[in-house]
């Protein structure tokens, strides 16, 4: 959108983030591309459910989440 010439505060109104987020994500693909936006690694254990299932919230019980 912003290569399109749409305001970064348009833009997080639309997405419902702070402007900071976008003009952070617009910077980032200017400055270094895509790969820029890729999810970085993060802290923490190794999830316990893995392969198809991992995003399934069906398999999560009593409404973990």
């Amino acid at each position: 959108m912003a290569l399109r010439g749409r305001e970064k505060l348009d833009i997080a109104r639309l997405l419902g983030l702070a402007k900071s987020n976008v003009e952070n994500w617009a910077y980032a693909y200017r400055d270094r591309g895509i790969d820029a936006l890729a999810g970085k690694p993060r802290r923490g254990g190794v999830p316990k459910i893995r392969g198809e299932h991992a995003d399934d919230e069906r398999v999560l019980e009593d409404g973990q989440r």
